[in-house]
């Protein structure tokens, strides 16, 4: 059966794809409250309209998730649906990141969304209905040079919530992965000055890759999709009867996997080194 219209918590609501998908479900009829750490974004998107709520939240705090849980639980009853959407990206080469920046990213992309779903999973049980859905990216199957910090947070969220799909499943419980791909939000801009210790230090070993890398991004303009696309899938996501398990919004969530898996692994990685601004030394 389809869940009914309810109250979706989405974390990560104050830009981008947790903004448009938090204004995408209010439009629907959904109750949502909406989290974030900046306070003022979540106090501009709760006036746009009536059926958002706005509840302050760094996702990284373990004694603030369960408080603004019950916070919620109390104003507006349980929680039907867990968006799982705050996170961040790091750029970098494995050998220059330090372990406290691993930490960090591990905390907020793939601690953060496993413990905000041990909170609502109680109640879904008791009620068996419910949904969580983590939201993903490409490179949580395929791993681009420069990105291994940020890309292995991904590929743990996804094998996280392929376990987490089976288990819960026998109280009619689905956990929904969505890999958005290239979106026209902040999230490139916030992930270069997330590492901007990384990719300016000139003795770096990797400095001629981080430059050419800043001045040549792999993805152009063009290439990017509005995040109302994925707002849109969100949605398909909570009312599809029988819900995919990966929902993939744009085309190069499709290709870049269909790549790796058809390719011999040399080639692919020539193609997607060179991609990401990184050319032998030799010429080779």
């Amino acid at each position: 059966m389809t869940l009914p219209k309810g109250l979706v918590w989405i974390t990560g609501a104050s830009s981008g794809i947790g903004w448009a998908t938090a204004l995408h479900l209010a439009h629907h009829g959904y109750q949502v409250a909406a989290s974030a750490r900046n306070a003022n974004a979540l106090k501009a998107l709760q006036a746009k309209d009536d059926h958002i709520q706005a509840y302050p939240l760094d996702v990284a705090d373990p004694l603030a998730r369960e408080r603004i849980y019950h916070h919620i639980r109390q104003d507006l009853g349980p929680v039907d649906v867990l968006i799982n959407n705050a996170g961040y990206g790091l750029r970098g080469a494995i050998e220059d990141v330090p372990p406290h920046m691993m930490r960090d990213i591990y905390d907020i992309n793939v601690f953060a969304p496993i413990e905000l779903a041990k909170l609502v999973l109680p109640e879904m049980r008791q009620r068996q209905e419910g949904r969580i859905i983590n939201v993903s990216s490409v490179v949580g199957k395929v791993t681009p040079p420069l990105n291994g910090a940020y890309a292995s947070t991904k590929y743990a969220l996804e094998s996280l919530s392929d376990a987490l799909r089976m288990e819960v499943a026998p109280w009619s419980i689905k956990v929904i992965l969505v890999e958005p791909g290239p979106i026209r939000t902040n999230f490139g801009a916030n992930a270069l000055r997330e590492s901007d210790p990384l990719l300016q230090q000139s003795d770096s070993p990797y400095a001629k890759f981080y430059r050419q890398f800043i001045a040549n991004p792999p993805f152009k303009k063009r290439d990017y999709w509005g995040p109302a696309s994925v707002a849109e899938v969100m949605r398909r996501a909570i009312e599809a009867e029988n819900p995919r398990a990966r929902y993939p919004v744009h085309p190069v969530t499709l290709l870049m996997p269909f790549l790796r898996a058809h390719l011999p692994d040399w080639i692919g990685d020539r193609i997607f080194s060179e991609k990401y601004g990184i050319k032998s030394e030799t010429g080779a």
